[in-house]
């Protein structure tokens, strides 16, 4: 059951809305009155659980891997721009016959309101705070401070925003 719903869930992403959302009803994904654009990827949607009103932008990759635990968890009023990464999967460091070592999973949570710009990369084990912003472009690999806004690679404090 659980590769059917991948499917249909992938497969929806290229309907337009109304279309997608029976078909995410159909399979039991909830999408919880959010709009979700087409092209969006969930490698494991049962690990992906997205709050009510949020706003998911096209190519979106929400990559759980195989862990069976962690997951990506966007909180209500989430707004992710185009081609944002969200990635629970890293790898410890190898030696040098194979550096991508053992793969190593953490769960992603993204807070109330927070606003995640266009080609982004949130990385394993990330918490992005209520009322923050990731600016475009940002690769996030430490946790984002709720009400402050953080850009650049790797990112960091740009500055702390008004409640």
């Amino acid at each position: 059951m659980r590769y059917l719903k991948r499917y249909v869930v992938n497969f929806a992403s290229i309907f337009p809305q109304p279309l997608r959302k029976i078909l995410y009803k159909l399979s039991g994904f909830k999408a919880n009155n959010s709009e979700i654009r087409k092209n969006v990827f969930m490698d494991v949607p049962d690990n992906v659980k997205i709050g009510e009103n949020c706003f998911i932008n096209r190519e979106v990759k929400f990559n759980v891997g195989f862990s069976k635990k962690d997951k990506i968890e966007l909180s209500d009023n989430v707004y992710v721009g185009c081609n944002v990464m969200f990635s629970c999967v890293s790898h410890e460091i190898g030696n040098s016959e194979k550096r991508a070592g053992r793969n190593i999973y953490k769960s992603i949570f993204v807070g109330k309101g927070a606003w995640i710009g266009a080609n982004s990369t949130i990385l394993a084990g990330v918490n992005i705070g209520e009322g923050a912003v990731v600016a475009a472009g940002a690769v996030v690999n430490k946790d984002v401070e709720k009400n402050s806004m953080y850009g650049g690679v790797p990112a960091k404090l740009i500055k702390y925003l008004e409640d």
